[in-house]
């Protein structure tokens, strides 16, 4: 998992960009409010890239977070069987375990483009 800083690095950097964009400037010029141009034209453009590395972050937690939680404070469950499967070369239980990462990837990363969606009337479900 990524730390609040990293996150809110993105989302400045983001920020600072969108802020410069044509249709703010449109958005102003219409005479709209300074925080209804922030929050639906900046502020929505500017949290897609946080939406795909939190979804992303959240996949790999999930995935992995047993494993690795089990095994540091050695509490008996699925991590820590796989985590025994890994040093005895046991294979098997290491693919089940890097299925269930990699299942959680694409549903996490498929619900991001679900919220793309929500957030950018330009992108359509289809």
């Amino acid at each position: 998992m990524l730390s609040v800083g990293f996150y809110s690095r993105v989302l400045r950097s983001n920020l600072l960009d969108t802020v410069n964009q044509d249709y703010v400037r449109t958005a102003r010029a219409k005479g709209l409010s300074a925080r209804k141009v922030f929050v639906r034209h900046v502020l929505r453009n500017s949290l897609m890239p946080i939406i795909t590395i939190f979804g992303l972050d959240f996949a790999t937690l999930l995935g992995g977070a047993a494993l690795v939680t089990e095994a540091v404070f050695n509490i008996p469950g699925v991590g820590q069987y796989e985590a025994q499967a890994i040093g005895q070369l046991d294979v098997p239980p290491i693919l089940v375990g890097a299925m269930f990462t990699a299942f959680f990837v694409v549903l996490f990363g498929a619900l991001a483009d679900i919220l793309y969606a929500f957030l950018d009337p330009r992108i359509r479900l289809s």
